[in-house]
Order: structure tokens, then sequence, then C-alpha cells
């Protein structure tokens, strides 16, 4: 019998689809946008993105996790042809996450998590049929990036986007309003784990 239980926070999925879907990625090497590394002598990374098509969808949450885990589920439906068009579409990496803080500790943060879309898919995308579901149009982004390793939980994304933060110095370098938290890896992969954090550069 195949089990429905948590799988690394994402419930309600098919274990067995979620391993097999993710692990296949991993062997296989997903798809990741382009990058151009401008500077990396101070202890993080400036990357600039060219625009490039992504499926989002929002979570409200207090938690990280929770409404991180719910956003995931969604476009995981979605990848796996649950689209207008019924085309599977191949995971990539990252997984991205848009924070925009709540405005005291017990407020809900909104959280916009995002897989992109791979080369194939960029032109025209399946459109989506669950309404919670949007095709974002991402601008170029240039991008200041922190990287660490590990398993990340809501008090580390915190911790890292602080230290991000302090090792810029100058706010007014940055947007400060939100935050991307971005993963690299499955949620079942054990050791050498990659997470980042963004901050938009001005």
């Amino acid at each position: 019998m195949v089990s429905t239980s948590t799988v690394g926070g994402y419930k309600n999925i098919n274990k067995t689809t979620v391993m097999f879907g993710l692990m296949k990625a991993l062997v296989t090497g997903s798809q990741k946008p382009s990058f151009v590394v401008l500077d990396s002598a101070k202890g993080f990374e400036v990357r600039k993105y060219p625009p490039a098509k992504w499926v989002s969808t929002t979570e409200k949450n207090i938690s990280h996790k929770a409404g991180t885990s719910a956003a995931f589920r969604r476009l995981f439906k979605y990848i796996q042809g649950e689209n207008q068009e019924k085309k599977t579409v191949p995971m990539t990496i990252p997984v991205t996450t848009k924070v925009e803080p709540g405005e005291g500790p017990n407020c809900e943060s909104s959280f916009t998590m995002a897989f992109y879309l791979p080369v194939e898919h960029q032109e025209r995308p399946p459109a989506p049929t669950d309404p919670a579901l949007f095709v974002e149009d991402r601008p170029e982004l240039t991008v200041f990036v922190h990287t660490f390793g590990g398993f990340a939980d809501d008090e580390k994304w915190v911790s890292h986007a602080l230290e991000l933060s302090e090792a810029i110095g100058d706010q007014s370098q940055y947007i400060s309003d939100f935050y991307y938290t971005v993963g690299y890896d499955a949620p079942f992969k054990l050791l050498n784990r990659t997470n980042e954090v963004w901050f938009v550069k001005k």
C-alpha cells in the first residue's frame, strides 16, 4: 500500500510519486535558469538573472514551513499534469519563495513559491487549472545571494537573511520589503544540501 504520509513537510502527495519525481530530477540533472555572477568578493554573490516565466502560487501563514508546504503541493500537482493541456512538466531547480514578512511576530507572512518553467515551456506555458496558481513573468533580476548548507527551518531562514543584510551593509542597495528563500534539493537528500537567501538589488 502506498503511503501518503508527510515527506519533508509535504503532506497529501503520494510519497512514491514525490520521491521518484524528485530523485529523477536529481539524477538526470534539472534545468535551472541561467545567470551571470557580477561580484563575489564580499562573502556573497551578486547575480543577474534574465527575464523568465515561473509558475507560482501564494500562501499566507505564520510559519515558513507550513506556508511553503501548502504551496509546494499545488505546484507539484501542476507539473504532474494538473493543467489545461494535461502536460507533465519536468521538475526544475531552484524552488524560490518570495517572503513578505508580516507586521508582527504573530502575524501571517505572504509566501509566493515558484517553479522555473523549463525552456520548452517558456514561450507557451501550460495554463494552470487551479485558480490559486499563476504564470509569473519575472523581469530581469539582480540579486545579492547568501548560500548555506544543511536543512533550513523557519529560524535559519530568518537568521541567514539577517546575515546577508549585515554583509551587504548599506540597506539602500536592496529592496528590504521582501526576500527570497531558495532551495535546490529534494527533501530526503541528507548531505551536501544547498540553500540560498536573495535580496533584490535596487
